[in-house]
């Protein structure tokens, strides 16, 4: 006798197979750095030599699509090509001029880059990265280095970072600035920026639009986790964020993605008001593959590891047949 439950698997894979046939299917891949670190808590970068095999599979193996082309598809509910992937990248971090924009050249492969702009030009780095020097690392630089988010804490500084974290990325930029000023006095600990966390200035993110292969999106202003804003404060941020790139680029800024862009980090209201600042389309931080019915303002993204190109290819080999 065939189990029921077998038989609502099978069900289950007709219906995904039929309906990616019918509407096609992409995958929005997250990046946001590429720079050999020696500490990665929050698991943001990918090597330069790990980056290059991924885009040489994305290259060979895959339709790479922008993702202004994917926003076109949703707008229109038009069949998206098989193997459809668009890279994305968040934050705004140089090496996306020193390191990512010359790879992305070497295979021709399009991207899209989000970029907050309240750093733009400064020598601040941003939040996240301020806090792992001032509370998991010692004085000399030490610390346990190979240390992750999502690995269990394995002592009180763990611990304190965790939980700082998640305070942080809810608060506006004045009173995460206070709070970074308040646990650098506590720990003695000057705030000094380093070189290599440094943010894009002006002229850089007009030289990395340059050439048209990578195009530029709102990331909003101070990378506010918007849900925990008032309206006026998202719309603010949004606001503010789109308005600062089409001066410095000249032209229209119509991407956007949400800061963090998880579940609890935006909602309808939000989302209306991306659409209301001119914003075209929404790029969140959910695991989750794209057809042509999404909604064009809650995009999903698949986000990448430092995995070599054999595995990373197996990895979205893997995901393209969940959405068969």
């Amino acid at each position: 006798m065939v189990s029921p439950v077998a038989v609502k698997a099978a069900l289950g894979s007709v219906f995904r197979s039929a309906r990616a046939a019918v509407g096609g299917t992409a995958l929005v891949l997250t990046y946001h750095r590429v720079i050999e670190l020696d500490s990665d808590p929050q698991l943001l970068t990918i090597t330069p030599q790990r980056f290059e095999d991924q885009i040489a599979i994305l290259a060979q193996r895959f339709n790479v699509i922008r993702a202004s082309e994917l926003r076109e598809m949703l707008l229109h509910k038009r069949r998206i090509p098989r193997n459809s992937v668009v890279v994305t990248f968040d934050d705004g971090y140089h090496d996306l001029l020193t390191v990512i924009k010359p790879i992305l050249e070497r295979h021709s492969v399009p991207a899209t880059a989000f970029i907050s702009t309240d750093l733009i030009g400064s020598d601040r780095e941003q939040w996240w990265d301020e806090l792992e020097p001032l509370l998991l690392r010692a004085p000399d630089g030490s610390g346990d280095l190979a240390w992750d988010i999502t690995m269990p804490p394995r002592n009180e500084s763990q611990r304190l970072y965790v939980t700082t974290c998640d305070q942080l990325k809810r608060l506006g930029a004045a009173e995460r600035e206070s709070s970074l000023d308040e646990i650098a006095g506590q720990r003695s600990v000057d705030r000094s920026p380093r070189p290599e966390y440094r943010m894009l200035n002006a002229n850089e993110i007009r030289e990395l639009a340059s050439g048209g292969l990578i195009d530029i999106g709102s990331h909003t202003a101070s990378h506010q986790m918007l849900s925990a804003s008032t309206l006026s404060a998202q719309l603010h941020e949004i606001a503010e964020g789109k308005r600062t790139l089409q001066a410095i680029l000249g032209k229209e800024i119509e991407l956007f993605s949400y800061p963090y862009g998880g579940t609890d980090a935006l909602g309808p209201e939000t989302r209306s008001l991306v659409a209301e600042t001119g914003h075209s389309c929404g790029f969140a931080n959910w695991f989750g593959l794209t057809f042509p019915w999404t909604d064009p303002y809650a995009i999903p993204r698949c986000p990448t590891e430092n995995l070599d190109g054999r595995d990373f290819a197996g990895r979205l080999e893997q995901w393209f047949t969940m959405g068969r």
